[in-house]
């Protein structure tokens, strides 16, 4: 009987041993495979990625051109490759301003360029004479106008220092009007 207990006991030791053996060798070669499953996963995964965007690449070519070669925003700046030239050009669209209008550009000043938002400014302080109908449709038209400008520090005055009436006949009263014009030109890239 001791020796069937033995035998018994040395077979389960030699299943044991196997099963130790079948762990601690098939267990590592099964993660191993897993772990290369899932490399081999991701790797699929970019490689469908690196696919779609080779499929959608002319199409993204398309719009970028499309973008490049939409060129309405430039409008909105002044288009000049120095502060220097765009403060002329800022100068010479208020001169023709104030010629169409009929008002006596008196004195534009130079004020130093910023950068504001990655724009830079080009500002005028501005000293003009004209009457009040006349600058209603000058600071309309800056409003309106291409490229974008702004008015700060608006300050009228009656020419001569006498105070703004209605007179009795329909001579229009001359005002002084001193402003800061400012304008953007488009960042270079």
């Amino acid at each position: 009987m001791i020796d069937r207990l033995d035998r018994r006991l040395r077979v389960l030791l030699k299943i044991a041993s196997v099963l130790v053996v079948i762990v601690l060798l098939v267990e590592p070669l099964y993660q191993g495979m897993a772990e290369r499953q899932d490399q081999r996963d991701r790797l699929m995964q970019q490689w469908d990625k690196m696919q779609r965007l080779v499929q959608q690449k002319d199409v993204n070519q398309q719009k970028l051109r499309m973008v490049l070669g939409n060129r309405q925003y430039k409008a909105y700046f002044l288009a000049a490759e120095t502060p220097t030239l765009a403060s002329a050009l800022l100068q010479r669209q208020l001169q023709d301003l104030m010629t169409q209008h009929q008002a006596s550009l008196v004195s534009t000043q130079v004020l130093p360029s910023k950068e504001i938002d990655g724009l830079q400014t080009v500002a005028l302080r501005v000293s003009i004479k004209t009457h009040m109908g006349a600058l209603q449709q000058i600071l309309h038209q800056l409003e309106l106008d291409r490229p974008v400008m702004t008015v700060d520090q608006l300050n009228i005055q009656a020419s001569g220092g006498r105070r703004l009436l209605a007179s009795a006949n329909d001579t229009p009263q001359l005002v002084d009007v001193q402003f800061e014009l400012t304008a953007y030109m488009e960042r270079k890239s």
